[in-house]
């Protein structure tokens, strides 16, 4: 498995896909986003990502999406530090899924 120094999605697709709608959150990282705060906007957070907050590329762990390269950003976001691991869905549908979404 490796790590990329540069993200596989650009921002600009990133937020275009958030604010279009075109985006959809895994069942866990929306529990884990929760825990950390019930006010937390994913949406916001999402749209508040600037090359700055980026850590690493990877290529994705599970097994169904083999193939996927997933971006991670560390971003502080209404004074969380935040763990936030995206990929555009390979397959055909080519939307965003967010899989983790954490405090750092």
């Amino acid at each position: 498995m490796a790590d990329y120094n540069c993200p596989h999605t650009p921002l600009a697709e990133v937020h275009a896909k958030v604010v279009a709608g075109d985006w959809h959150i895994r069942r866990e990282a929306q529990i884990d986003a929760l825990a950390v705060s019930e006010t937390l906007s994913v949406r916001s957070c999402l749209l508040a990502l600037t090359p700055q907050h980026f850590h690493k590329a990877m290529d994705a762990e599970e097994p169904k999406w083999k193939g996927a390269i997933q971006d991670v950003y560390k971003p502080t976001f209404q004074g969380f530090p935040l763990y936030v691991k995206f990929q555009v869905w390979p397959l055909q549908s080519r939307f965003l899924l967010v899989v983790s979404f954490k405090e750092q």
